[in-house]
């Protein structure tokens, strides 16, 4: 019988042990299996470590070693841009709706035409009114006006270039002084000021000086928020075109408006014309120019208060209650905000305690600041969040009041005694000074007493000088965080230098006539620049 334990081959023979072999069982294949299969992963497990440390020391010598590198400089071109014309727009003649026999109602026609100032350094102004408008002033003295440089070659300066206008009317419809400064074309512009109330009608005034035709979208807010109505996108104006839109068309009603103006394809130059009659008596013209975009500090210098006691007699009278200095604020947004606002007399006096606003989100709110006596001030208007801001001033030739009124010193018109009767009226519309950092350009314009206002944010005085284009210099020292008024001859342009920073404007007083425009920064042409391709 076979031992069944002996070890079998696989052809069936049976294997007998040597004497000398050992006579303990071999071991089982599992047992090998696992044992080749740590063997194996060990040697895996240590041929890895071998070469992460082979690695390391290749990075390492690539460190630290110099390795031969190529190297290429982009190719790139110093180009000097070639100075193209300057260009900028007066709004052109004071307008109307309809005419003056009554007819035409929903037409615009022209109730005069401006007198311009400008002026270039260096070089000379090519002045050219625009050859179309739906006002039918179309090439004539009382259009929109184009003010433009000649071109100028490469390596020339590119020239400064500045304008104004000026209009003085007095019908039985329409009395009062407006200017307004010529400014340069923009796919967004901000208006604060004007009325569609009982009596008070705003145009809105497109100017298109490119080549190219724009297509304008207007947005109207007021005091109980955004308006919305037909027609206040997809409004064409034409290439070197003029359109003239009723804002009451948008908007009736409407006590306080801000307007926004926004273009695409062609830039335009907007601007409001607001005009008052209250009852048969006219009671003032003015434009509204073009501002800033909201911000969080806003500054109004040249807020001209004039006959404050003639005109608190007034305003006891049904529809002179907007004759009072009244400041206009708009808060974008969803979210409502306090806004601070302190006033800085010329003479360098702070009128009180900052005002505190409480400001409802994406409305207009307007505060009366009819505690201001006769003078000049600076309003400064500052919030955490971005707001829009302007101020309405007004003046008189005088009206009746009480027989123990006295007229305090300065005061501008007569206060007698007797039945309640209104004299002539007019106001203009401040709005927010843009932030100068390089000398500008001022033309005063025509038919006015006119005054420079300057307010010195710095915290060091700064000495300033007009060099008159024509004429005699003028020198002032503006204190750290003050204001001055500078009188300036009307129809002269100035050249304002020798500062840092300032915010300016300019006022214009005629008798019972009062308005007011901004001075822009309109910078050099770019220097060399280096184009990379």
């Amino acid at each position: 019988m076979t031992d069944s334990t002996a070890p079998h081959d696989p052809t069936g023979e049976v294997f007998v042990p040597a004497d000398d072999e050992p006579t303990t069982a071999p071991e089982a294949p599992e047992k090998r299996g696992a044992l080749r299969t740590a063997t194996v992963v060990s040697g895996r497990v240590i041929l890895g470590f071998v070469a992460v440390g082979v690695v390391a020391v290749l990075v390492g010598a690539a460190i630290l070693l110099p390795l031969p590198g190529i190297r290429s400089s982009a190719v790139s071109t110093v180009v000097t841009p070639v100075p193209t014309t300057r260009q900028l727009v007066c709004p052109g003649g004071l307008l109307r709706l309809g005419s003056a026999s009554g007819k035409g109602a929903t037409t615009v026609s022209a109730i005069g035409a401006p007198r311009i100032t400008s002026g270039a350094q260096p070089g000379t102004v090519i002045e050219s009114p625009f050859a179309a408008t739906d006002a039918g002033t179309a090439s004539g003295s009382a259009a929109p006006h184009l003010l433009s440089t000649p071109v100028i070659g490469a390596g020339a300066t590119a020239p400064l270039l500045a304008g104004s206008q000026s209009e003085s009317i007095r019908t039985d419809e329409f009395a009062g002084l407006a200017a307004a400064e010529c400014t340069a074309a923009s796919g967004s512009t901000w208006l604060s000021g004007g009325a569609t109330s009982v009596g008070r009608t705003t145009l809105l005034l497109l100017a298109n000086p490119t080549a190219v035709p724009a297509v304008v979208t207007v947005q109207v807010f007021g005091e109980t928020g955004q308006i919305t109505a037909p027609g206040m996108d997809g409004i064409a104006v034409g290439a070197g075109a003029q359109r003239v839109v009723s804002l009451a068309g948008f908007a009736p009603n409407l006590v306080s408006p801000v307007v926004h103006v926004q273009s695409t394809g062609g830039q335009v130059v907007a601007t409001l014309e607001q005009s008052t009659v209250r009852g048969i008596t006219p009671g003032g013209i003015d434009f509204v120019g073009a501002t800033a975009a909201p911000s969080v500090t806003t500054v109004l210098p040249g807020v001209v208060v004039t006959g404050t006691l003639a005109l608190q007699a007034l305003q006891g009278q049904s529809g002179y209650d907007d004759l009072q200095t009244a400041l206009r604020i708009y808060l974008p947004g969803n979210k409502p905000a306090t806004a601070s606002v302190t006033v800085l007399a010329e003479n360098g006096a702070v009128t009180g305690k900052p005002i505190k606003a409480d400001l409802q989100a994406g409305s207009v709110t307007e505060l009366p600041l009819d505690q201001l006596s006769d003078g000049n001030y600076t309003v400064i208007v500052t919030s955490a969040v971005p707001i829009l801001a302007s101020v309405r001033v007004s003046t008189t030739t005088g009206a009746t009041a009480p027989a123990d009124s006295s007229t305090p010193t300065g005061t501008t018109g007569t206060v007698s005694a007797g039945s309640s009767s209104a004299g002539a009226t007019d106001f203009a519309w401040i709005t927010p000074a843009t932030l100068l950092t390089a000398s500008v350009l001022v033309p005063i314009a025509p038919d006015m007493a006119g005054t420079i206002h300057l307010e010195n944010p710095s915290s060091s005085a700064e000495t300033v000088t007009l060099h008159a284009l024509s004429g005699a210099d003028i020198t002032k020292t503006v204190g750290a965080h003050r204001a001055v008024s500078i009188p300036v001859v009307a129809g002269l342009t100035y050249r304002i230098t020798g500062f840092r920073e300032l915010y300016a404007s300019v006022s214009g007083l005629g008798s019972a006539q009062v308005t007011s425009y901004g001075i822009s920064s309109l910078a050099r042409g770019e220097g060399p620049i280096r184009v990379f391709g």
